[in-house]
């Protein structure tokens, strides 16, 4: 485990980060609040297949009064939440967003009161990958109408990217397939198939018949 350089946020691996930022941030009538991560220690880019959550713990009398977003490091942002939650209490007090979730914000059935989690941002978190994750992250919420306050108490950023590689190189009847291992496939049983597992292991393929070697 290895800390960014904020502090508060943990790098498992070049590729995997959990930030768990505290906050007391009180956000007035139209007005805005920001909660800044600053990142470090990841691969850049992100990778087609990383996967990005955030839940935060956010108070407010009247949610429907609130856009929230996440901006990435270079200023892509996304809207976790475009003015939801209607007139209900406290709906994102410990919300998390993410792109699994069966449920968008714009159609999420809101009770006053009770979080709504999981949930879908109603812009992907998927659009951020191929950006270098590196440097600040925002979350950032604006109020736009008057009366009603909220605060901010804490933010999760998690970040969960793979390295595997994918692709697919045909040249007659060959075709290599790169995941995590090799693999030369045939279309003849009359062509050798050679299969290199992580293990190390080799296997070969002639007509019928099946020979082992472990190496």
């Amino acid at each position: 485990m290895i800390p960014s350089g904020c502090g508060i946020c943990v790098v498992s691996s070049r590729t995997n980060l959990v930030c768990n930022k505290p906050e007391s941030l009180t956000i007035v009538s139209i007005g805005t609040i920001e909660s800044v991560i600053q990142v470090s220690g990841l691969n850049s880019p992100l990778s087609p297949y990383t996967v990005i959550t955030v839940q935060i713990w956010f108070t407010h009398t009247w949610n429907g009064d609130c856009e929230i977003r996440l901006y990435a490091p270079d200023g892509t942002y996304i809207i976790l939440s475009n003015r939801r939650g209607s007139s209900y209490d406290n709906v994102f007090n410990g919300a998390l967003f993410t792109d699994s979730a069966s449920t968008s914000a714009s159609a999420y059935p809101y009770s006053d009161n009770i979080v709504a989690t999981p949930i879908k941002p109603e812009q992907l978190f998927s659009t951020l990958r191929g950006k270098n994750p590196n440097g600040n992250w925002k979350l950032w919420i604006q109020d736009y109408a008057n009366l009603d306050s909220g605060t901010l108490s804490k933010v999760v950023l998690n970040i969960q990217g793979k390295t595997n590689l994918i692709f697919y190189w045909q040249v007659n009847k060959y075709k290599i397939n790169i995941n995590n291992r090799w693999m030369f496939d045939w279309k003849s049983m009359s062509i050798w198939n050679l299969f290199f597992n992580r293990n190390v292991n080799l296997y070969m393929f002639l007509s019928n018949w099946l020979w082992w070697f472990f190496l």
